[in-house]
């Protein structure tokens, strides 16, 4: 089974427990006006700086590269992680991958906008999910992600009933999901998750466009950029039982 990466970032400290290897999937279904990432955004293999951006790869082939490791991640209680992009978005590929890498740990960054089928074949392949939350407002996250977020909530509805450990990503963008209450509105989202081990809120910075000037691909953010993002309340989500981290 083949499938297309664009990136193997080694010595991560950010995506999961320990030291790990993150391997990014090429292309995304969503559009997100702040996407850090644009060169996941396509599962053509592009150019960036005039190089070659993606390459195709055997699971095996992969697996093999991502072993050699083995001796560092068990050393470090890492493991490797899966992030894109949308990794569920090669969901055949990622659990070929999974298989030929246990027991090595792993994790999967998902945005949630893929088929409920694929999504719970994703999380079972994994040891920790970690789900991305845009927003609670579906016109919101049409206009700013080009997406339908009720296929988001129906997957993230299945996952807060699931036994599945996860970790809840939620991106603070200026004008768009920092608004005033924004904390009690998340919360809504997350009351009765049962194996939520964290929230993470992850501040907007202003590098995203570099990459895009990279690419020669316009940078057209839904927002101002250059606005302060309104500091998060994380009492809100201590009063609701929910521990939040400002990442």
């Amino acid at each position: 089974m083949k499938g297309t990466i664009f990136e193997i970032r080694e010595f991560c400290l950010q995506d999961g427990p320990g030291v790990r290897t993150t391997v990014f999937f090429k292309g995304c279904p969503l559009r997100c006006s702040w996407c850090h990432n644009p060169e996941g955004l396509s599962r053509d293999i592009e150019t960036m700086r005039g190089q070659p951006c993606g390459r195709v790869v055997e699971a095996s082939e992969l697996a093999g590269e991502l072993h050699k490791g083995d001796d560092f991640f068990q050393r470090f209680g890492g493991g490797i992680t899966f992030s894109g992009g949308e990794p569920f978005a090669q969901i055949d590929f990622l659990l070929e991958l999974a298989s030929l890498l246990k027991p090595l740990h792993l994790v999967a960054e998902t945005s949630g906008f893929v088929s409920p089928a694929d999504y719970k074949r994703g999380a079972a392949a994994v040891d920790i999910l970690y789900q991305d939350l845009k927003h609670w407002d579906a016109d919101a996250f049409s206009t700013h992600c080009k997406g339908d977020l009720s296929l988001v909530m129906d997957n993230l509805t299945w996952l807060k009933q699931s036994n599945v450990p996860h970790v809840i990503r939620i991106p603070l963008i200026p004008g768009v999901n920092d608004l005033p209450g924004y904390e009690e509105s998340f919360v809504s989202l997350l009351n009765g998750d049962k194996a939520l081990q964290r929230v993470e809120l992850l501040p907007y910075h202003v590098t995203a466009s570099v990459k895009y000037e990279l690419m020669n691909k316009p940078y057209k953010p839904t927002f101002d950029p250059s606005a302060e993002i309104r500091k998060p309340d994380l009492d809100i989500f201590k009063q609701h039982n929910i521990q939040a981290v400002l990442a």
